[in-house]
């Protein structure tokens, strides 16, 4: 059962004493003087491979890097979703300085104060001072950093790149980290290829260093079983699977649905698994994007439909307040009485399981007093 209860990543330094930074307003990566650039652009690194990332609001958004200017990844959709953001080998240099290369260029800070992807040869401009060092050449950092969005980039996920989903999971599941929990993600990754995919199981195996992983996928994804990483091949839409997996488990923290995206088996997942999840449970549906297409069993007319994946889940929203129904003898359901909260970001929806009994101040039982 989960019991309810930081660093930043480094700067960068230039080795004229400049600071990398992200103008605000144009979302332009720029180098500036320490004291009069906001600290909003950092590396999100595992030792090896990294990211710049602009800080804002408590979230990182990734960096994409040209050979005339570097910004923002698809601020404001400029960028289409054409672009991926650009991830650096990092280069120690001497005098504990790095040189980060991409695509066979370093990246330079320009004279003119741009950052650019364009030089062939690594000198002066091309060299950079983590403001931080140490903290990201340590060989466990991963395992104990409180950011995940630093896996995701070490282990390839999309749940950070194509979508922005690490750091929503990262304000969740971080005060549980360190506890002895049991994870299922439904959909391991790779198709019908056994040795592909799997990536997502590794990050949550660094990110919960007690925790047993369970992965569940339509395919034989036998390859991928290891330690704390147990492997079960089904159908998420088969409730004797679903069952048969949970005695093995013996239970479930946190459930992470990542499996077809067809709406139909996301909400029979869910009203089987949902019960089976441990009090104080997590529950996140990822990609719900697919309730508005048809090909998935969306809709994009009728948006109150129970029959999509964001319909069935905004019909459970009245379930929080059962409670302030005036409805003499009204029987609550077991939603009613176990989803204490739903977070609805983008394409991503996260339920938290608990005993939703606060009580009316007006109400008893469902009547006026």
């Amino acid at each position: 059962m989960i019991r309810r209860s930081a660093g930043l990543p480094p700067r960068l330094l230039t080795a004229h004493g400049t600071t990398l930074f992200v103008a605000p307003k144009s979302g332009e990566l720029m180098h500036g003087q320490v004291g009069d650039s906001p600290a909003n652009a950092r590396l999100v690194s595992d030792g090896a491979h990294g990211q710049i990332m602009y800080e804002v609001a408590g979230s990182l958004r990734p960096i994409i890097c040209r050979t005339n200017r570097s910004e923002i990844l698809n601020m404001d959709g400029e960028e289409g979703g054409q672009e991926d953001a650009t991830v650096f080998a990092i280069m120690d240099l001497s005098n504990g300085r790095v040189a980060l290369k991409a695509e066979g260029l370093f990246l330079c800070a320009e004279p003119d104060g741009r950052v650019t992807l364009s030089r062939t040869a690594c000198a002066t401009w091309e060299s950079f001072l983590l403001a931080e060092p140490p903290s990201v050449f340590q060989p466990n950092v991963l395992r104990h950093s409180n950011d995940l969005v630093r896996l995701a980039v070490k282990h390839g996920v999309d749940k950070w790149g194509s979508h922005w989903y690490a750091q929503h999971y990262h304000n969740h599941f971080s005060p549980y980290r360190d506890q002895k929990l049991s994870l299922l993600e439904i959909g391991v990754g790779g198709y019908d290829n056994p040795n592909a995919g799997g990536g997502s199981l590794r990050m949550w195996e660094e990110y919960f260093p007690s925790a047993i992983i369970h992965g569940i996928d339509i395919f034989d994804k036998q390859p991928h079983e290891r330690g704390r990483v147990k492997i079960h091949q089904g159908s998420q839409f088969d409730e004797d699977f679903l069952r048969s997996v949970f005695k093995d488990a013996g239970s479930f923290d946190i459930i992470i649905d990542d499996g077809s995206h067809i709406n139909a088996h996301v909400i029979k997942s869910f009203e089987v698994l949902f019960p089976l999840l441990s009090n104080n449970g997590i529950y996140a549906v990822e990609d719900v994007q697919t309730s508005y297409w048809p090909e998935f069993g969306g809709n994009s007319d009728d948006l109150d439909s129970n029959g999509t994946i964001v319909g069935f889940f905004k019909s459970l929203v009245d379930s929080l307040n059962y409670e302030e129904f005036i409805k003499p003898n009204y029987q609550p359901t077991y939603f009613d009485k176990h989803i204490v909260s739903i977070h609805f970001y983008h394409n991503l929806i996260v339920i938290l399981k608990g005993s939703n009994d606060e009580g009316s101040n007006i109400l008893r039982n469902n009547e006026r007093v």
